[in-house]
This record gives C-alpha cells, sequence and structure tokens, in this order.
C-alpha cells in the first residue's frame, strides 16, 4: 500500500515538473520575495522595513501557494481523465483512497520543497537587510530585539482584584435584593465583568503625586545575559500619550535594578533592562509628578514585561510550518 501511495506521489511530481507548474509558482514566489518589499518601504527605519519584509513575503507566499495547491489538485485530476491515465490506473489493484493519498502527498512534497525556499530566500534577505543597513549600531540592536527575537509576554499580577470585585459584587447584590429585585444568574456575570471592568479602570488612572506599582512574576528558566523590555501602555484617551515626565523605578526582589525616568525610551513606551533580568518578582513603579494632569494607562495591559525566548530562525521556522498546516 505505501509503495503505491508513493509511486502515484511521484507521478504526479513529475507532472507537475512536466506542466511548467514548478518553474511558474518559483518565478512568481520570487516576485513576491523580492518585488514586494523593494516596493513598499514602511516608516524608513530598519524595524519598519523587516516588519514590512517579514510579513509581506511570508503572507502573500502561503496565499499564492494555496491558489497554486488548489489549481495543481484540479488539473492532476483533469489532466489524468483527459489523457486517460485514470483508467490505466482504476484497472491495476489501487484504492481510490490510495489515488487521493498519493496525489495529496506529491503535491504537500512540492509545497514543502517551495516553502524551504522560501524560508531561505527570506531568511538571505533579512541578513543582507540587517548588514546593508546605514544607521548606527542602535537601529541593528532594536531591530534584532523587536522583530528578530521572538519574546514572550508575561502581563503583571493583578492583586487583589477578584477579592475586591467579589466583595462589590457581594455588596451591589445585597443592595438590589433588599430593594425587592431578584438578580438572574446571566445578569450576576454581566455585573460581576463591569464591576471588574470598572477596577481595572480604576486602576489604570494615576493622578499627580501617586505612585503605581506593577508586578511581574519572573518564571525559571528565562535566556539570561539578554536585553528584556517592558513596555507601558497608555490609554488613548489620555492627554499624555508618552509618560517620560515620570519617574521609573525597577526592583527585581528587593533589589532596585533601574531609578530612571531617562530609560524610557520616549518613541515607544518601553523601559530596557540590559541583561539584569533573573527569575523571580519583579516590580515596576511609576510616580507621577506633582502639578501635572493625571494619566491613563491601559486598563488590561498597562505595562507587559517581553522576554527574549526564541530565535528569528526558530520563529521562521514555526511560521513556515504553520503555513504547511494551513495548505494540508
Amino acid at each position: 500500500m505505501i509503495r503505491r501511495i508513493l509511486t502515484i506521489a511521484s507521478l504526479t511530481m513529475r507532472a507537475a515538473v512536466r506542466s511548467r507548474f514548478v518553474a511558474s509558482l518559483v518565478l512568481i514566489l520570487l516576485c513576491v520575495i523580492i518585488a514586494v518589499p523593494a516596493t513598499i518601504r514602511g516608516d524608513g527605519t530598519l524595524v519598519g522595513q523587516l516588519q514590512v519584509l517579514l510579513h509581506y513575503t511570508l503572507g502573500l507566499a502561503a496565499i499564492v501557494l494555496s491558489i497554486a495547491t488548489l489549481w495543481a489538485a484540479c488539473g492532476s485530476i483533469s489532466r489524468d481523465i483527459e489523457d486517460r491515465r485514470i483508467r490505466l490506473i482504476a484497472v491495476k489493484p489501487v484504492r481510490k483512497g490510495e489515488i487521493w493519498l498519493g496525489k495529496w502527498l506529491g503535491l504537500m512534497t512540492l509545497n514543502a520543497m517551495l516553502l524551504l525556499a522560501v524560508g531561505g530566500a527570506t531568511y538571505a534577505f533579512v541578513a543582507w537587510r540587517v548588514r546593508g543597513h546605514e544607521g548606527g549600531s542602535h537601529e541593528r540592536e532594536e531591530a534584532m530585539r523587536r522583530v528578530l527575537t521572538g519574546q514572550r509576554r508575561i502581563l503583571p499580577i493583578h492583586e487583589h482584584l477578584e477579592q475586591d470585585a467579589r466583595s462589590k459584587l457581594e455588596l451591589t447584590l445585597a443592595r438590589l435584593e433588599s430593594k425587592g429585585r431578584q438578580i438572574a444568574s446571566h445578569e450576576r456575570d454581566s455585573l460581576a465583568a463591569f464591576i471588574r471592568r470598572g477596577l481595572l479602570a480604576e486602576r489604570a488612572v494615576v493622578s499627580a503625586g501617586q505612585v503605581k506599582t506593577w508586578v511581574f512574576e519572573v518564571p525559571q528558566g528565562i535566556r539570561e545575559g539578554v536585553t528584556s523590555t517592558i513596555r507601558v501602555n497608555v490609554s488613548p484617551v489620555s492627554d499624555t500619550i508618552h509618560p517620560e515626565s515620570g519617574i521609573w523605578e525597577v526592583m527585581l526582589g528587593d533589589r532596585v535594578e533601574l531609578t530612571d525616568s531617562t530609560e524610557l525610551v520616549q518613541s515607544s513606551g518601553r523601559i530596557l533592562l540590559h541583561g539584569k533580568l533573573t527569575a523571580g518578582t519583579l516590580r515596576v513603579s511609576y510616580s507621577r509628578p506633582r502639578g501635572r494632569s493625571a494619566i491613563i494607562f491601559d486598563p488590561e495591559r498597562p505595562a507587559e514585561l517581553l522576554v527574549a525566548e526564541h530565535s528569528f530562525i526558530f520563529n521562521l521556522c514555526c511560521s513556515l510550518w504553520m503555513v504547511f498546516c494551513r495548505l494540508a
């Protein structure tokens, strides 16, 4: 059975090559890899160029291969019927399922080979862009950190949030019941979610003279010696878009790692921790100076800890594998 399936797969691949399907597909993919990133410049920075390159290259390659796979599958069956090869296969001891499986295996083998070529070309193009960029080393380091390194996102712990929400919910329910109103179960769930969102919104506001602290649990097994990032998310409704005027303090356990407002990258709201992060409890405090208006952070994600986890090659291979699974 396996031998018959492999034979049909081999015949399917040969037929695709003879019909110039592979050559045409390689030409289209080369145009996608080279022409599209060359015409779309992004925001002019190296980070923007690499994001455009990876987004459009892999996205368009997946679209092209999806259309080509559908076309090749239909064309393979129709050519077998037109050339009457299907009759020769049908009279032999080959099941219908083996025919379909063999053709699918042949097409997916072609897709795997083309995806490997796309991945290799993309990696080479990214490396060429990084080496040939005329900007300084700071731009290259930022591109390596933000684009070419897989990062794990760790959200802060909302201390006592669930307990406070439960207490407020019980008080609200008791007040409503005292007025003779009965609360259904679905109304109770909606009320609990509303109260939780309200508490998050209250905690997101930092007025002048106040200090806001976020607590992160840094897990074991993180890559030590590499730069980690604390990304600050300010709500769009806030008057202050970048909270660079405040004073930031970063503590790992009982040890102060950073106390400086100038460490905040003003253009992107990021605090860089250069090789200082280890497993444990990380506390990030923000002090709003007096005489300033209140600042509103994002209620759900006021701050995020981004920890380096994987290399660019690993992420590229995972992306190609996801595209392959979608094609399958």
